[in-house]
């Protein structure tokens, strides 16, 4: 991800919101029919039309896999596309020891 994207990503809570629905595999009609809210209400949230509250955000997390802290306010949570993109630059001998000391955790 570029940092202009990540910027954008960080300046947006809609934007999160998207990011997070798309990593979670789901389209906003989905989205909008486990939150029990319309599909153009969901796309108001993520284009920035409507604000996203902290209502919104706690009822949404769940749906799309984040916390409601993160949609808010880019803290506490990474979405997943983002996470295995990172781990995906590793090099091979950190992958190896990430895997090792994770699989020691138990």
């Amino acid at each position: 991800m570029s940092l202009m994207n990540w910027m954008e990503l960080l300046g947006s809570a809609g934007t999160r919101l998207r990011e997070a629905r798309k990593a979670a595999g789901l389209s906003a009609a989905q989205v909008a029919k486990r939150a029990g809210m319309s599909e153009s209400a969901i796309r108001a949230l993520e284009n920035g039309q409507n604000r996203i509250t902290a209502e919104n955000a706690a009822a949404l997390a769940p749906i799309v896999k984040t916390t409601p802290t993160y949609i808010l306010y880019a803290v506490g949570d990474v979405t997943v596309s983002d996470a295995m993109a990172e781990i995906q630059q590793l090099p091979q001998e950190e992958l190896a020891r990430a895997l090792r000391l994770l699989k020691a955790a138990g």
